[in-house]
């Protein structure tokens, strides 16, 4: 087991090492908005899961947004397609009803009209 621990340790540095990744802002569908816009040609996909629980003194409720994902893609410099699309399941735990589906499809687009410089 302990051969195999060093085994992995080692590979995981090498691959520090040797991976050529790319700066990413994400956006995290329904958490954070970014100022930033990706680049032209670019396809970013972004997904995330939502847990939620609501409750007063006549309902109580829990929702599960799962997945939720972004799809943004690079027009132009400083302009970008968004797509997100979700599945939502909302469980009323007073009454047992149930209601789960794929949510409405949202299209926008963000465009990034200042930049600060660094």
């Amino acid at each position: 087991m302990h051969v195999l621990k060093c085994s992995f340790i080692i590979i995981l540095i090498i691959m520090s090492f040797t991976a050529n990744g790319q700066k990413i802002i994400t956006d995290r569908p329904d958490q954070t908005e970014s100022s930033s816009t990706i680049p032209k040609g670019s396809l970013q996909i972004e997904s995330g899961m939502l847990l939620g629980f609501t409750e007063n003194e006549n309902i109580s409720l829990k929702t599960i947004i799962a997945p939720s994902t972004l799809f943004r893609y690079g027009l132009t410099k400083g302009v970008e397609l968004r797509v997100v699309n979700q599945y939502v399941d909302i469980e009323n735990r007073t009454t047992s009803e149930k209601i789960s589906g794929i949510a409405d499809l949202e299209i926008g687009t963000k465009i990034q009209i200042f930049k600060r410089k660094a």
